[in-house]
């Protein structure tokens, strides 16, 4: 377990994008960080990673060039739980695994907040009791770049996208999520 760290990204410090990367680890628990200025992604969980955790942690403000919040990619038994999301351009984070994404707000996303894998393998995404919080830098969709290959549970997720400063959501419908094609929609959780 790791817990109560604050990760940040030195520009030319030469150790790559990603203000914080997991690549080929497994059963790790990552609790109360602090992760912002990734130059790419912010977070990055990737390779043959599995049965890994981020929760309770600030994730965002991304940075010049890409600033992306995060990239989950061919990896297994993820979940983001109880985590805010904030400023980035987009991926918060892109979802390429097979995980949980439960209580998490994605706040003041820019060309999208939470991405879809669009790939050609299947990918089991459980999206559970999130807010999506629209604010005047915020650009495109709230969720997008889904596929048919994307498995998706949607449960209990709210947006509020009139930007009035209340805090006023609705239901995630189906129609929401957006990409070449919708994604195939599971009618109960899979990664439990």
């Amino acid at each position: 377990r790791i817990r109560s760290i604050r990760f940040r990204q030195v520009i030319d410090s030469g150790y790559g994008t990603k203000a914080m990367n997991v690549t080929d680890w497994a059963q790790m628990i990552f609790d109360h960080l602090s992760v912002q200025w990734g130059r790419w992604d912010t977070i990055g969980l990737t390779g043959n990673t599995s049965t890994v955790t981020i929760q309770y942690s600030l994730l965002g403000e991304s940075i010049d060039p890409q600033r992306f919040g995060g990239l989950v990619d061919s990896a297994d038994k993820i979940t983001l739980s109880h985590n805010l999301w904030m400023s980035s351009q987009s991926r918060s984070p892109k979802f390429k695994a097979n995980g949980q994404y439960i209580n998490n707000v994605v706040y003041n996303w820019g060309g999208n907040g939470l991405g879809g894998g669009h790939s050609g393998a299947n990918w089991y995404d459980d999206i559970i009791n999130n807010f999506f919080i629209k604010v005047p830098s915020s650009t495109g969709g709230f969720v997008t770049g889904y596929a048919t290959t994307d498995r998706v549970f949607n449960s209990g997720n709210l947006v509020d996208l009139d930007r009035d400063g209340q805090l006023m959501g609705r239901a995630v419908v189906a129609s929401d999520f957006q990409g070449d094609s919708p994604p195939t929609f599971e009618t109960a959780a899979h990664n439990v």
